[in-house]
């Protein structure tokens, strides 16, 4: 089986997202599966680890967040899958890479997102003031949730935000 993880804030202190990554890489590996990473980094960079290659593609410094990078070619994402041929997609991002759940469904691709954190601790970091209302983020988990089979949230902490809405693929 091909599974490809695509994941933005990855980095040398991305954590959680990090070490989610590398465990079910090198699970699959050690499984017989062929696994991709793909993140974003300073340029363009191949290597083969034990949890899979990891595929380094060029993503902007997201200003404010201490360094971490962001894809923001998802049209090279797309290629780069279709290169791969993935038989299942796991993502880790719930921006800028939520339209890979459609591209997952329109080519029977198993498709998984996985939440690391709340979308409202995100918009009160990135953002620098808490939301007024719920409504944006509801919106916006509903709609993420629609685009993916799967919802994986890593932790019941974020996984509350997709239960209060009722999301039944989490």
């Amino acid at each position: 089986m091909r599974i490809a993880h695509v994941a933005n804030f990855y980095g040398p202190r991305s954590g959680g997202l990090r070490t989610t990554m590398h465990r079910l890489g090198h699970g699959y590996q050690q499984r017989g599966h062929e696994v991709l990473h793909i993140v974003p980094g300073a340029e363009l960079e191949r290597e083969w680890t034990e949890s899979g290659q990891r595929l380094t593609i060029p993503g902007r410094v997201l200003a404010g967040s201490g360094g971490y990078r962001v894809i923001v070619n998802v049209a090279r994402v797309r290629r780069l899958l279709e290169e791969f041929a993935p038989d299942a997609l796991e993502v880790s991002d719930r921006f800028t890479l939520s339209s890979l759940g459609d591209w997952a469904r329109d080519r029977g691709v198993p498709s998984a997102v996985f939440s690391h954190e709340t979308l409202t601790g995100l918009s009160e970091t990135f953002l620098r003031a808490p939301l007024l209302t719920n409504a944006p983020v509801n919106w916006w988990n509903h709609r993420l949730a629609r685009r993916f089979d799967h919802v994986v949230a890593t932790t019941a902490f974020a996984a509350r935000e997709f239960q209060r809405l009722g999301v039944t693929n989490l």
